[in-house]
């Protein structure tokens, strides 16, 4: 998930206006699954966004992003939604 991300980030970091890289790195998952948090600020039309897209690989075959993205300056209080729904995701069966 990790070499994922950072691939991710070489091709679309030139695409996001004032892209600032906050953090990209492994994730220690409880459920033995490969997971990295790929975390960065970058500036739309409607002004400065933070983001967090977490890449979780489940096995060879299946995988998902969990991407979160909200006004910079409300980061701190809606971090915890987004903590929320990471705990509760399930892949699908």
């Amino acid at each position: 998930s990790l070499v994922d991300w950072q691939e991710q980030e070489r091709a679309a970091s030139p695409r996001f206006n004032d892209y600032e890289r906050i953090r990209l790195e492994r994730v220690p998952a409880s459920r033995g699954w490969d997971v990295a948090d790929w975390e960065f600020r970058w500036t739309a039309s409607g002004g400065r966004l933070h983001v967090l897209d977490r890449n979780l690989r489940i096995n060879d075959r299946r995988a998902y992003a969990l991407y979160w993205s909200v006004p910079d300056d409300q980061w701190t209080q809606l971090k915890p939604t987004f903590d929320v729904i990471a705990a509760s995701f399930r892949p699908a069966s």
